[in-house]
């Protein structure tokens, strides 16, 4: 069959087979950025954009690109750069291998306030921006690795968490089985959304800082994260997600908010009861018998 589709800003007609997906289309169209990861569609690698919202190509017939715009990280090279420029502080020196970081430092500048909505508003409007940037990474920040990454940095010490752990940590694992079965695209998400991470500028500008967590993942994380850290109530939390919809959220879409909500504070609290111990094993001058969080 004949399909005709805007690829990257350029129209194109080509015959394509009736069960050809559209991951193996665009390999074939020399979009290598478009990989195979998982074979399962949960890895999120081969994430595209059509018609400007994300898909996983991997699932998608080529044949659904038909009449459509298609965008691959190879047509957002010079996008990427000017979006950088402008929502992410100035990096003046990065050394990859140490994860040493030398950022400028913006005389005057003030952290969002999470009880200010005009502010919260901006940030979530920014929010917005680098979900809909089209960015691409090839890292996936992957909530259930974390907490069993944090997890074996606590073994042995789950009990002094709370009482309630090992029943807390199942329903954990509920909300992030039901998650995973949804099948969500992913998009670029900062992951540590926090207001103290938003930077007015006296100039008016607003950065968005420290990105040592970022990768793919579901866009709306970053809500959940921001809601938690600003200590909201039950009606905050729900403003906040429809000022970053502009609507009602679906049924799936609060289902997620509110999932991200429960697995950012376990994991967090894993963090922080991991770097409380190495502390005072330190203190204490006794060697630690677990790894250290600092750096992780």
């Amino acid at each position: 069959m004949e399909i005709t589709l805007t690829l990257n800003g350029k129209k194109l007609t080509r015959m394509v087979e009736a069960d050809t997906v559209l991951l193996d289309f665009l390999r074939k169209e020399g979009c290598y950025s478009v990989k195979r990861g998982c074979e399962t569609s949960n890895c999120g690698l081969c994430t595209v954009f059509l018609d400007e919202k994300p898909v996983l190509s991997c699932s998608v017939l080529a044949a659904r690109a038909d009449g459509r715009t298609v965008t691959t990280l190879e047509g957002l090279q010079e996008e990427a750069a000017e979006f950088g420029a402008f929502i992410a502080e100035h990096v003046v020196y990065m050394n990859g291998e140490t994860g040493y970081k030398i950022s400028e430092y913006y005389e005057g500048a003030r952290n969002s306030d999470p009880r200010d909505w005009d502010d919260v508003a901006r940030c979530m409007a920014l929010v917005e921006k680098l979900h809909d940037s089209k960015l691409h990474v090839d890292y996936s920040f992957d909530i259930r690795e974390r907490i069993t990454f944090y997890e074996a940095l606590c073994r042995g010490y789950e009990k002094k968490l709370f009482e309630d752990y090992p029943e807390v940590k199942s329903h954990m694992t509920t909300l992030l089985d039901r998650l995973d079965h949804l099948n969500r695209p992913k998009v670029l998400s900062h992951i540590d959304s926090v207001c103290d991470n938003f930077l007015f500028l006296p100039d008016g500008d607003l950065r968005l800082i420290d990105w040592e967590y970022s990768g793919m993942s579901d866009p709306l994380i970053d809500v959940s994260m921001c809601a938690i850290y600003s200590y909201y109530n039950d009606f905050e939390v729900e403003k906040l997600i429809k000022l970053y919809l502009h609507r009602e959220p679906t049924s799936e879409e609060r289902f997620v908010y509110y999932a991200y909500i429960a697995l950012g504070g376990f994991l967090w609290c894993l963090w922080a009861s991991t770097a409380l111990w190495n502390t005072a094993r330190i203190v204490s001058g006794s060697a630690p018998s677990t790894p250290s969080v600092c750096g992780s």
